[in-house]
């Protein structure tokens, strides 16, 4: 029986809390001399982190590293099911905060990275095709990554385990049928799957993709689609509902009202070669919304 793989990520449409990782958990980019790629370097390791936001969640990806931060809930789930190709260490966390950077009353301390041990071998297609890669540092080529559709592994390169990673795609945990059927028969708060013999890395075309990315609000904060309604666009939104509540929705565009100053914006004929200006204002009195900001 054919066994499916998924590559397992946060849950980026629910809009959850995010933590952060400590200064000194910075990244660093290099070049390399051979194939002139500006790559991102990370420690191997986290030493500290906070957390962002009032909606707890069980799964994080720290920013300015490439490794992963788990509840109790998840560890134990883990352990007591037997789970395969992992490491759990000890991190320290100092706050959680609101997105205003408030103190606020919810403990982070039961947090633990999770490092996967588990390999599969380097990138390569369902076809069975390997990736090109750079023999120097190792990174794979992402304009020949979008010419084929559908990830796949040797499984004489993967160790049998039920969370492995690539040796040229760090960060990305891929995971077995049994690893998700638990995580979503427990409910584990912000984790998403994607097939992995479905997976694209071409954005455009990879519909799971467009629907996990695509918020209204990013187009609207970066002023493009000038002759958009975005009465009804906003509208339109809140029927789908996308994983969030209407009045959720409403918050954050108040949050971009407040932080990015698009209330400010007024709605005139571009001028050449600049991108448009939107109009959030005229868009919040018209859903008669008047509330805190932010979530």
């Amino acid at each position: 029986m054919r066994q499916n793989f998924y590559r397992l990520r946060r849950d980026g449409a629910k809009c959850y809390s995010y933590a952060e990782s400590s200064p000194d958990n910075s990244e660093k980019t290099v070049k390399c001399r051979l194939c002139k790629r500006v790559c991102t370097e990370y420690k191997n390791d986290i030493k500290s982190v906070c957390f962002i936001g009032e909606r707890v969640a069980d799964y994080y990806f720290a920013t300015g590293t490439r490794w992963s931060i788990i509840s109790e809930k998840f560890q134990n789930l883990l352990l007591n099911s037997d789970i395969t190709g992992y490491e759990l260490k000890e991190i320290e966390s100092y706050g959680w905060y609101d997105t205003e950077k408030n103190p606020i009353d919810i403990d982070g301390s039961g947090y633990k990275q999770l490092i996967v041990t588990g390999r599969c071998g380097d990138l390569r297609f369902k076809s069975g095709r390997f990736i090109k890669k750079c023999k120097l540092c190792n990174n794979f080529d992402y304009d020949d990554a979008q010419t084929e559709i559908g990830l796949g592994f040797d499984l004489k390169d993967w160790g049998g385990h039920d969370m492995s990673l690539y040796n040229n795609w760090g960060g990305n945990i891929i995971v077995t049928q049994k690893v998700k059927d638990l995580i979503e028969k427990n409910k584990l708060r912000n984790v998403d799957f994607e097939l992995l013999s479905e997976f694209d890395f071409d954005q455009l075309r990879n519909p799971h993709k467009k629907k996990y990315f695509y918020k209204p609000w990013r187009e609207h904060a970066d002023y493009s689609s000038f002759n958009k309604d975005w009465t009804k666009v906003w509208e339109d939104y809140f029927d789908k509902g996308a994983g969030l509540t209407q009045e959720q929705i409403l918050k954050q565009l108040d949050k971009m009202s407040k932080y990015f100053g698009i209330e400010e914006h007024r709605r005139v004929k571009p001028k050449k070669n600049k991108k448009p200006l939107s109009f959030l204002k005229i868009l919040i009195d018209r859903l008669h919304f008047r509330g805190p900001a932010g979530f």
